[in-house]
């Protein structure tokens, strides 16, 4: 039959489409590394960089019958970490925020985003520094297993790495390691004093516990040997050892010069106009302690 009303016919009265207010985030890795450094605060020091000094060993010695001891200094040794700014500028006309659909605030997902950005960057420069660890396990083109794993808590061990042992590794190696203990978990978790809980990973980037040391998992680690391997990396928790105990601000693999935590600025631009929203973050990222750091390198 001819002459039907169809929404051809009334385009005019008809949105070419619909939004929902909801917009889906972007993928995202979950910070994970920073939670496990140690911060160092720079604000009213008067510099951008900090030092972590470190203790060096010394030795004694035999004392003979009427012998005088000879004399030792006391020496120390430190790493230091440079701050420097990371940001994100964003402009939007007032144009665009008129004609968004209501419910959307684009200067609030400016600010939240700027956050995350430059904490994902930290995060990332974080992840850079796993190459300098003083400690090595894994074969290039080879992928992570428990024994891997288990070497990297040795290797840590031998290096007497002290406080609370944590371990981030490439996404490829949670992988490949979450396979390896499935697969061969009725031998290896056999004892009732090994920990299985990571068989138990949730999707917030906590991929479990193995042998009581707690796994990570990110995206934002670098690739070595012309990109056939990747590098994730074992560490001594600097957070957790600056609590209670024998251990209490003694040991950290990583550490974060900190002078801002991320600032927020908006300047309203009269000529188009619009209005400039900006978020920075002012930090040096460091490994500390070299023999606090065991790297796992496996194929990508």
């Amino acid at each position: 039959m001819a002459g039907e009303t169809t929404t051809t016919s009334t385009t005019s009265m008809v949105n070419t489409e619909a939004l929902t207010v909801m917009a889906q985030d972007y993928a995202k890795d979950e910070i994970v590394i920073a939670p496990w450094a140690r911060v160092g605060d720079l604000t009213g020091r008067g510099s951008l960089t900090l030092s972590w000094p470190r203790w060096l060993k010394d030795a004694g010695s035999d004392i003979a019958q009427a012998t005088a001891m000879t004399n030792q200094t006391i020496d120390l040794s430190d790493v230091t970490t440079v701050a420097a700014g990371v940001g994100v500028l964003r402009e939007i006309l007032r144009i665009t925020e008129l004609a968004v659909i209501p419910g959307v605030d684009l200067y609030q997902f400016a600010v939240e985003d700027g956050t995350y950005l430059c904490t994902e960057m930290l995060e990332d420069d974080l992840a850079a520094t796993f190459a300098s660890a003083g400690n090595s396990v894994g074969s290039s083109g080879f992928d992570m297993t428990i024994s891997n794993f288990v070497e990297a808590i040795a290797k840590m061990r031998a290096a007497n790495a002290r406080g609370q042992y944590v371990c981030v590794l490439d996404d490829q190696q949670a992988s490949d390691f979450t396979q390896n203990v499935a697969t061969t978990g009725a031998a290896v978790l056999g004892g009732g004093n090994i920990d299985q809980t990571v068989l138990n990973a949730r999707n917030d980037g906590y991929v479990g516990t193995y042998m009581q040391v707690p796994i990570a998992m990110t995206n934002l680690t670098d690739t070595a040997n012309g990109g056939a391997d990747v590098v994730g990396c074992m560490f001594v928790n600097g957070n957790a050892s600056m609590g209670g105990g024998p251990n209490a601000v003694r040991y950290g693999g990583l550490g974060i010069a900190l002078l801002s935590m991320p600032y927020v600025a908006a300047n309203v631009d009269v000529a188009h106009p619009s209005k400039e929203t900006s978020v920075s973050m002012i930090y040096g990222a460091a490994m500390i302690y070299t023999t606090m750091c065991t790297k796992i390198v496996t194929d990508a």
